[in-house]
């Protein structure tokens, strides 16, 4: 049995579509492959296609649907002869595709508003109270089916124990004017495309849309979504994929819906990933307390303009879940020197003979020939007077400490270990636990960074880091996991320490 003709033309993995596209002024015939990382367009034409560099093309489809491929990446080119003609082709890589009623420029500001779903979003958006079954006394059943008789025309014959299944019509569950735009979290009610007479069902599915305050560029509408995806994986326990997006283009006075295909879109590793944790363990319950998701985004938008590198950095070593490197470790100790000064402690007073023996040493080295050792030690000397890392870190975990309103047993230990292992990864420094046999103290160490820098950010967004503690876990949150660790291992680390190196322990 053949496909049907919206089959063929839908932009899905593994699907294979023609048609055509503009390349310097030319119509060139084209097959779109769609594989994710190794989705391609072929194109074939009589005369020598030249790509140069094209950041999008436009198209047409068979079906006469538009289509634009955007952040084009050229790949092989070639020619071909058959029976004496020559035809000649070439391989693109876009990085999106987007297609819909019209085909667009990425470069100009005309994106009004982007809505997307992430996979774990009716966990995190848990609007238990929206959708729901109940058994009738009789009291709504006769008025439901007197409309429904006057819709469809036909009566339908009430029992005695009626169960009516049902969505309260509440389509916003949260909604936060941010520096990036107006989030909101909806609730969209779905029903299949027919019942039947054994079953009748509404299926919920939350997303979230981003509303901007101007028009923005394609490239900057995919920026922020992805900024607000980082933001939901934190509060969720681990990455989230993104399993689709749709823009809104500004064209002229009608605004223009399409659907965006993300070849490469955020996802995390399935061969490491975490279990999803429950609604006990989700930081911001954003159905429950609305205020507090709103109060903790705001202000997570808001210092992100000064500490988008260093959160990336921490982001990117929490996404690897349970995968544990010493790559991982040092990025996550590493994260704390990228802070800026509005996060990091004061710096310490020097006494004047410390600051003089500090100016004498830098104006012997500096009149020394330049040298790796000579840069050095100016480069040690200049941060004479600096916070540490150790300080650094300890600064930050101070804060969270007093916002959990709980000690951290025997944190200067752990802060210290972490900093000693991360130089030893580094500098091959002398360490007296041998991390080749106890790796799970490295990852002990690493998760134990990575929750003191990205709580401290939520602490510094608003977030009441206190409430989320004291109400319990199941261990599903990363968080959650590293705080139920924490006291066996600072006391194995303790141990561990106080062994003689040379005993071989």
């Amino acid at each position: 049995m053949g496909k049907k003709a919206e089959d063929i033309y839908r932009i899905a993995e593994g699907a294979t579509i023609g048609g055509w596209y503009t390349i310097n002024g030319r119509r060139v015939l084209g097959s779109l492959f769609i594989s994710k990382g190794e989705t391609k367009l072929f194109l074939q034409d009589e005369f020598p296609i030249n790509i140069g560099d094209i950041d999008h093309i436009n198209g047409e489809l068979h079906n006469l649907e538009k289509i634009t491929l955007v952040r084009c990446v050229a790949g092989s080119f070639g020619s071909t002869t058959t029976r004496g003609v020559i035809y000649y082709t070439a391989e693109i890589f876009p990085h999106f595709i987007v297609y819909g009623k019209m085909s667009f420029d990425p470069s100009l500001k005309n994106v009004t508003s982007s809505s997307f779903r992430v996979d774990d979003a009716n966990r995190i958006f848990n609007d238990f109270d929206a959708f729901g079954t109940f058994f009738d006394n009789g009291d709504l059943i006769d008025s439901i089916a007197s409309q429904y008789r006057q819709s469809y025309g036909r009566e339908i014959p009430i029992g005695p124990a009626p169960r009516i299944a049902f969505f309260s019509g509440r389509e916003v569950i949260v909604s936060v004017d941010t520096a990036l735009g107006v989030f909101r979290a909806l609730n969209s009610a779905g029903m299949p495309s027919f019942q039947t007479g054994t079953r009748a069902s509404i299926v919920g599915r939350a997303y979230a849309d981003v509303t901007f305050g101007e028009p923005i560029s394609f490239g900057e509408t995919i920026n922020r979504v992805s900024r607000f995806c980082a933001f939901l994986g934190l509060i969720a326990g681990r990455p989230q994929n993104i399993e689709w997006v749709n823009i809104d283009i500004a064209d002229g006075s009608e605004v223009v819906n399409l659907r965006v295909y993300w070849c490469l879109p955020p996802s995390r590793d399935g061969g490491s990933e975490s279990k999803f944790s429950n609604s006990l363990d989700i930081l911001i319950d954003a159905v429950m307390d609305s205020e507090e998701f709103s109060r903790v985004l705001t202000g997570w938008i808001d210092l992100e303009i000064n500490r988008n590198l260093p959160r990336e950095r921490a982001l990117g070593c929490y996404g690897e879940q349970n995968l544990f490197r010493p790559d991982r470790l040092v990025t996550a100790a590493n994260v704390f020197d990228l802070l800026s000064q509005d996060a990091l402690p004061k710096e310490p007073q020097l006494e004047g003979c410390l600051i003089k023996a500090k100016e004498v040493a830098k104006t012997a080295f500096k009149a020394l020939p330049p040298s790796d050792e000579r840069d050095s030690i100016l480069g040690a000397l200049g941060r004479i007077g600096k916070p540490t890392l150790r300080q650094k870190i300890s600064h930050r975990a101070q804060l969270v400490i007093d916002a959990m309103g709980v000690n951290l047993k025997e944190i200067d230990v752990v802060i210290d270990e972490s900093v000693k292992c991360r130089n030893y990864f580094v500098h091959g420094s002398n360490c007296k636990i041998d991390y080749d046999k106890n790796w799970h103290l490295m990852a002990f160490l690493s998760r134990a960074l990575e929750f003191i820098f990205l709580a401290a950010e939520m602490v510094d967004s608003g977030w009441k880091i206190s409430e989320w503690y004291e109400k319990g876990s199941s261990l599903g949150h990363p968080f959650n996991q590293v705080l139920h660790e924490w006291d066996s291992c600072a006391q194995e680390l303790i141990l561990l320490r106080a062994k003689d190196p040379s005993s071989g322990g």
